[in-house]
């Protein structure tokens, strides 16, 4: 698995539930004999003391193709992010790397009414509404203090102390990046894709995909160019540069450019901080 990822699970203490382990339905079996078909993705997972699912796991248990899943994810990006940021993670095993999408209770709920509802998919519905809440049920008890030891309660100190000190120092070190961005915000506040890869420490080309594989860019049909959805230009992420071209016969060509804003900048140096360019 590469550097790529939006949650680093070993940093940020990703616990697994054993116990909510993800249990698929095939067509023409009966509940009793599903805990035959336990698969090693999880149904939930802890991320930051938030109970949350993947695209992954979606698509075991309502046997719809992965991909398909992540299409629906893509569609409805804005529909699911009125309910919280949706991050993207890729996991590698032994073949080509697959990006899936990491999502809360409310985002996999939503995004599961997009799907067909077959036998499948609503048993599958009360197995994640089911494990939703026995993950809250263990969140609860885990941080009810009465419920815990001098022991836990020290430990739990000790890692929100580790926790600020790694904020500060990530404060820190992302000093020079945001007095970067400051300083073009006074001068222009606009950067074309390529200067901004260049500060990102990206290649041009990896940027730009990576711009659009998380739904920031698409490809116009007609110029051939880079340009930027309207959910990013309205965040003030992105924008478009216009500018008109007089030709010889006295004709005027108008041109549009993708343009990154100084808050786009470092968001997306934040964002993308963990990529590395391919060898």
């Amino acid at each position: 698995m590469g550097k790529q990822s939006h949650r680093n699970e070993k940093g940020r203490g990703v616990a697994k539930l054993a116990a909510a382990s993800l249990e698929p339905y095939s067509k023409g079996t009966n509940m009793k004999d599903d805990s035959k078909l336990t698969v090693n993705i999880p149904l939930i997972s802890i991320v930051n003391d938030e109970p949350t699912t993947t695209s992954l796991a979606i698509a075991e248990g309502t046997e719809v193709q992965h991909k398909n899943v992540m299409e629906l994810t893509r569609k409805y990006l804005e529909d699911l992010q009125l309910f919280g940021t949706l991050a993207f993670e890729t996991r590698k095993s032994g073949g080509r790397p697959t990006e899936y999408a990491i999502l809360n209770e409310p985002q996999s709920t939503l995004l599961i009414t997009y799907l067909k509802n077959t036998e499948i998919v609503r048993k599958f519905k009360m197995s994640l509404v089911k494990a939703f809440f026995e993950a809250r049920e263990q969140l609860r008890h885990r941080f009810d203090p009465a419920q815990m030891s001098r022991s836990e309660i020290l430990r739990i100190a000790l890692d929100a102390e580790e926790e600020k000190q790694k904020l500060a120092a990530q404060i820190e070190l992302d000093k020079p990046k945001v007095q970067f961005a400051e300083r073009h915000a006074r001068a222009d506040g606009w950067f074309c894709l390529r200067d901004a890869a260049k500060q990102a420490g990206l290649p041009p080309k990896r940027f730009n995909l990576l711009l659009h594989e998380h739904g920031y860019i698409y490809r116009s049909p007609s110029a051939g160019v880079w340009l930027p959805y309207s959910s990013a230009t309205q965040k003030g992420l992105l924008d478009v540069k216009s500018t008109t071209i007089a030709r010889p016969d006295g004709t005027e060509k108008v041109t549009q450019q993708c343009m990154v804003t100084a808050k786009g900048l470092q968001y997306f140096q934040n964002k993308f901080a963990t990529e590395e360019a391919p060898v």
